[in-house]
């Protein structure tokens, strides 16, 4: 058994990051409020003050993209709950009852009327967003090293596809759809970081 404070788990390639909070998941903390960024934030906990296990699946999706994209998904600039899940919902559509009917922000101007439902019009896609990556760079290039890409590095169609594909399965709404962990590190996308 490795113990935390082991010289192995000391090494620079490694990040780890609770969000600003980390408890048993079996014994919250007495008056529980999630304290996680709203950018990285599950629809569970925005609606019901609730995390779990599937919780941190979503916010590691929006890490990962983050990671790759260098910017966020969700765009926290403006630090508001409403703008964040109108991002949201532009990204990946309606969100299910009863969240979607209990979001009294939802904008009208927005939706669309289809069968007599309305649904919120989509303005972009995890494709379109992967596809968008480098593509409004306007840093100047310099020499990052090995851990930062050249300024207007595109991804390649490949990576777009596997990477979609990987973070639909981790931020879908609810959290029991939601793929696990051992899932996650077993999805094609991680076995080509080489290639890409």
């Amino acid at each position: 058994m490795t113990r935390l404070s082991s010289p192995s788990l000391l090494k620079e390639d490694i990040v780890l990051i609770d969000f600003g909070q980390s408890f048993f998941a079996d014994h919250p903390p007495p008056n529980y409020a999630p304290a996680t960024p709203l950018h990285y934030l599950s629809p569970e906990a925005f609606f019901e003050s609730r995390t779990s296990f599937p919780s941190d699946i979503w916010a590691l999706g929006c890490t990962i993209f983050e990671i790759r994209a260098g910017s966020p998904l969700f765009d926290p600039f403006l630090g508001s709950d409403t703008l964040i899940l109108k991002q949201i919902v532009e990204v990946l559509g309606k969100l299910p009852e009863p969240w979607w009917s209990s979001w009294e922000a939802r904008q009208p101007a927005e939706e669309q009327r289809k069968e007599g439902v309305l649904l919120p019009v989509l303005k972009s896609s995890l494709h379109q967003k992967l596809r968008e990556i480098g593509e409004q760079d306007d840093v100047p290039d310099v020499d990052g090293g090995r851990m930062i890409e050249k300024t207007g590095t595109r991804l390649d169609e490949a990576e777009i596809e596997l990477l979609a594909d990987l973070l639909a399965k981790m931020l879908r709404y609810r959290p029991e759809d939601r793929i696990s962990i051992a899932e996650v590190v077993r999805h094609p996308w991680f076995d080509t970081l080489d290639r890409f």
